[in-house]
This record gives C-alpha cells, sequence and structure tokens, in this order.
C-alpha cells in the first residue's frame, strides 16, 4: 500500500451498515430480542425455534490510483429446528434473500469521534460474483444427534472510497 490515506473506520462502518440493514430488513418477521444476532455477540439460540446470525465472512481492500475498492462477502446463517414443515428453512432463506437489497447506505455508525451517521456513498451487491447477486445453500442436519436445519444465504456487495 503506498500511502493513499485509508480510514481506519472504513471497515467497522462497513460491517455497521450491512448489519443495521438486515436487521431492520429482517426485524418484522424476526421480531423476538435474540431471534437475529451479529456473529461474535451473545446469543441465546436455544430460546428460539429458528434464528438468524448475520455474519461478515470476507473485507477484501484494494488500493488504486487514487482511491479504495472494498469487496465485502456477507453471509447469513438460517437455523431453525426440525418440525413436521420442512419448508421452514426455505421460507426463511427466503426472507433472507430478499433482503440483500441491490444497493445500501455506507454510514458512519457508532458512538465515537466521526461516528455522525453521515453517508460516505452506497454498498452495491456484485452480481458479477454470484450470476443472481444472492446464493443460497442448504445445509440441512449438520449434525446426525442435532434437531437443527440450517442453510446460509451469501451476497458480495462492493464500494469505491477516495483516499
Amino acid at each position: 500500500m503506498s500511502g493513499l490515506s485509508f480510514d481506519p473506520n472504513w471497515a467497522r462502518w462497513i460491517r455497521a451498515s450491512l448489519n443495521t440493514s438486515f436487521i431492520n430488513s429482517l426485524k418484522t418477521t424476526y421480531s423476538e430480542p435474540g431471534q437475529i444476532y451479529i456473529e461474535g455477540s451473545t446469543r441465546q439460540t436455544n430460546q428460539f425455534d429458528k434464528w438468524i446470525e448475520l455474519r461478515l465472512t470476507g473485507l477484501y481492500m484494494r488500493e488504486e490510483s487514487g482511491y479504495w475498492r472494498f469487496n465485502v462477502d456477507y453471509d447469513v446463517l438460517v437455523s431453525c429446528n426440525i418440525s413436521p414443515d420442512v419448508y421452514t428453512i426455505d421460507r426463511m432463506a427466503g426472507d433472507v434473500a430478499a433482503a440483500f437489497l441491490s444497493s445500501i447506505p455506507l454510514l458512519k455508525l457508532g458512538t465515537g469521534m466521526g461516528d455522525d451517521g453521515s453517508a460516505l456513498g452506497c454498498l452495491n451487491l456484485d452480481t458479477q460474483f454470484i450470476a443472481s447477486g444472492i446464493r443460497i445453500n442448504q445445509f440441512g442436519l449438520v449434525m446426525p444427534n442435532l434437531t437443527v436445519n440450517q442453510a446460509s444465504v451469501e451476497g458480495r456487495y462492493w464500494i469505491i472510497l477516495p483516499s
């Protein structure tokens, strides 16, 4: 990296903006506190029949001529207890896929200096990464002794920020 100005808050603001967008999109359907949680936070999934984990599985940055390009892989794990309705996991994956908006505002979110909620630009869904921009992976029962079905919904967002 040649010394272009890099703001150490960018990674946090990207994660916070994506998490906030997904929580806002999903909170009506998954309304109980703790039913949606961010990876790394305290959770008590044994209280729910279904729950969602928001995960950032990659933040890739590249310095280019006078700007930074960020690619971020966003992965949402959906889980539900086995029930007579075998399509619960599919409905959940569909709810999450619908939360992958084509663009999400990148906001300066947080409680520190400079975290004023102002916009830096938009994170854009990358349709070159996956043809549709979104991929659903069905895992089914991950371990035979557990009664939990799982799937993931993945997409990649990109943004270019000036140095």
